[in-house]
């Protein structure tokens, strides 16, 4: 199957089969996160950062759920599940240095084993209850929606 690019970088759209070209959301989801961290490590879990950053989880929870759905249609979940899961615990380390000033902090985890959690909680659903997984990442992108809105209102309104 051939690939058609178009445009420059980060705008340009490849278009391989049906998966749809998520360049432009990662780069988002990065730059969100990016805000996100900057304001909780230099300005307190008060800031306006904070609030922005929560769009990054939603970001990434669709192409998670997005690469799952793509994943299984080629026979990939195994070795997408796998990346995942290394990409949780290598970058466990240096998010818990920079956060905590340790190597290891048992009570914050980075928000990829969260990711690797949910793929993992609908692959089960998808093949003990037998849901079509495009039902799955609808009410995962749903829920993911809730919780952020919960956490920005929490952020904003809750004092700590």
């Amino acid at each position: 199957m051939s690939a058609k690019k178009t445009g420059a970088w980060p705008l340009a759209y490849k278009q391989v089969g049906l998966n749809t070209d998520t360049n432009l959301l990662k780069l988002i989801a990065m730059i969100t996160m990016l805000i996100d961290h900057t304001g909780l490590k230099f300005m307190g879990d008060m800031s306006a950062m904070r609030f922005i950053g929560r769009t990054a989880f939603v970001l990434y929870a669709f192409m998670a759920a997005d690469a799952l759905l793509y994943t299984q249609k080629k026979g990939r979940v195994p070795k997408y599940m796998a990346r995942l899961l290394v990409l949780a615990l290598v970058s466990e380390i240096p998010y818990d240095l920079c956060m905590s000033g340790t190597c290891y902090n048992p009570e914050k985890n980075n928000v990829i084993f969260t990711l690797f959690g949910g793929c993992a909680a609908a692959l089960i659903m998808e093949y003990s209850l037998l849901t079509p997984l495009h039902t799955i990442r609808r009410s995962l992108k749903d829920a993911g929606a809730a919780a952020v809105i919960r956490m920005s209102a929490g952020a904003v309104i809750s004092p700590v």
